[in-house]
């Protein structure tokens, strides 16, 4: 065999074995890619398993004694704690399912929208929704941000005894999420540290990355601000 000949068949084989590599790290990829797949879905299987117990079992038993403790609290004012109490449970349950049932990239302008208006119903304030629709955020965030509507609305309607509340959800420079009252607001310099759930509310914002503010005076409503950039 000549040299050229030996330099062609060296060449070849080097070539042959680099398609080698070549096919053998897609299938490596397809293999991990596979791979993810399963494991995400069994995350979300499990997801949706815990899901279930929530609904069928704690949220069921929620749903079955809130309007009965708020019946009686009508009529026995030191109930009505207990029945606060519950109803407060049965929302975090129901967000804990939420939070549970979505994955990555769902629609948060749907879910604030549901969450705003099972509340108002709830609280018997009227609702009026500005919300961009189609914005999607990740588990974290949106579970976040739910919470938050959740608070600063229950807020407006027992704290604030606001007739009238908007919610807005924007993206026009970062994410944004308004709400707004028309209640009897109150002294920012003199509320309590922890009142209201302002704390709670600012940490899983400042949680995200994102500003939270509030304003509000006597007499003048209540604005709660989450800006995520």
């Amino acid at each position: 065999m000549t040299a050229w000949a030996t330099i062609a068949v060296s060449l070849i084989s080097g070539l042959a074995l680099a398609g080698y590599f070549v096919v053998l790290a897609g299938v490596l990829q397809r293999i991990l890619a596979y791979q993810d797949r399963v494991a995400e879905s069994a995350a979300l299987e499990e997801r949706r398993r815990l899901a279930r117990e929530y609904h069928d079992g704690l949220a069921q038993e929620l749903a079955f004694l809130t309007p009965r403790l708020a019946a009686a609290a009508k009529g026995e004012p030191d109930l009505r704690p207990l029945s606060e109490a519950a109803e407060r449970a049965l929302q975090e349950c129901r967000l804990a399912i939420a939070a549970l049932t979505v994955g990555t990239g769902d629609d948060l302008s749907a879910a604030v929208i549901e969450a705003s208006e099972a509340i108002a119903r709830r609280e018997g304030t009227q609702l009026t929704l500005d919300v961009k629709p189609g914005l999607r955020a990740f588990p974290k965030m949106r579970a976040a941000l739910l919470r938050v509507v959740s608070e600063a609305l229950t807020n407006s309607a027992r704290h604030g005894h606001a007739e009238r509340v908007r919610v807005e959800l924007n993206n026009g420079n970062g994410l944004l999420l308004r709400i707004s009252d028309d209640g009897v607001g109150f002294d920012l310099e003199n509320a309590p540290a922890s009142g209201f759930g302002l704390v709670s509310m600012k940490e899983r914002v400042h949680g995200l990355g994102g500003e939270f503010s509030v304003s509000s005076a006597p007499g003048a409503g209540t604005i709660v601000e989450a800006r995520i950039a």
